[in-house]
């Protein structure tokens, strides 16, 4: 960590998100604010810069609030605090509507950006705790979830809800659909997590977090099934081969074993011949064995 992130409180300054310090100076030392600051957004900065409130946004997520407005009305304040601000590099902290705005202006390409840069900030712990994994000779357990999220039937406010079961009722609200690795050096390793209407089914959602799962591991199920077809061609392959490496034996085969029975019945009929002279006079035996004598054809 370098001398810039170093932390310095005093009883003049308390703070109740002591964590949240801690997770600021963290990332700042993995680099997480220079890539927030990647994410295009289509707003302009007066006092701060777009992705400055995305970083609120974010603090307000570690604080679980679950307003904006929990951030200044909530039962520890996260906007008066000046600990979590300096910790996060920021100057102030902005108000809610500010936060909402920013997010507002965030469209596809900004998220999809936001989304590659997290998961190249995760990539180097996650690529330790598989390669811990495998040098500890462990199965990789995925985890996959899908969990209802409710929101108030009577607001209008909520874009693509949907109604739902949830928790044992239907209500209005989404579906989080999330995956992870359980890893023994960290715990549970988020892989993704998608957000969908609420009337969404598991089947669907459970392809989409298995592919997501092969793209940030860089492996893959043995018994993935749109391998079985490549296994099935390989299968057949080699069976050809075998199969052609038995017409050819048996082509042999046939060769040898006819050449044999025209062997067998030649010897048998030389033996008749050699016991018919053994009966004869020795006179009669030199003219017959004259006269009936040919060679063998092998």
């Amino acid at each position: 960590m370098d001398r810039s992130s170093t932390l310095t409180t005093s009883e003049t300054s308390p703070t109740q998100h002591a964590m949240v310090i801690i997770w600021g100076h963290f990332a700042r030392t993995i680099g997480l604010l220079e890539r927030l600051a990647q994410a295009p957004i289509a707003q302009k900065t007066v006092l701060r810069a777009p992705h400055e409130k995305l970083v609120e946004f974010l603090l307000g997520q570690l604080t679980g609030i679950e307003y904006l407005t929990d951030r200044s009305e909530g039962a520890a304040p996260l906007v008066k605090d000046a600990e979590v601000a300096a910790a996060w590099q920021l100057t102030l902290l902005a108000d809610a509507s500010g936060v909402s705005r920013t997010l507002w202006a965030c469209d596809e390409p900004t998220v999809t950006v936001l989304e590659s840069q997290l998961d190249a900030v995760g990539q180097p712990f996650l690529d330790r705790a598989v390669y811990d994994l495998r040098q500890r000779n462990a199965i990789l357990v995925l985890d996959a979830d899908l969990t209802g999220r409710p929101v108030s039937s009577t607001r209008q406010t909520f874009p693509g809800a949907a109604f739902g079961y949830m928790d044992g009722e239907v209500r209005l609200g989404y579906q989080l659909a999330e995956i992870c690795l359980c890893t023994a050096l960290f715990g549970r390793q988020w892989l993704s997590a998608q957000h969908h209407p609420g009337d969404t089914v598991s089947a669907p959602c459970l392809v989409e977090l298995l592919q997501a799962a092969k793209r940030r591991l860089g492996c893959h199920p043995s018994r993935l099934t749109e391998l079985i077809q490549q296994r099935m061609d390989a299968c057949e392959q080699a069976i050809r081969s075998v199969l052609a490496q038995t017409t050819g034996a048996n082509e042999r085969v046939t060769r040898v074993m006819a050449r044999l029975t025209r062997l067998t019945a030649q010897i048998q009929q030389a033996e008749i011949r050699i016991q018919a002279l053994r009966v004869q006079p020795a006179s009669a035996r030199s003219a017959t064995w004259t006269s009936h004598t040919r060679p063998i054809s092998i």
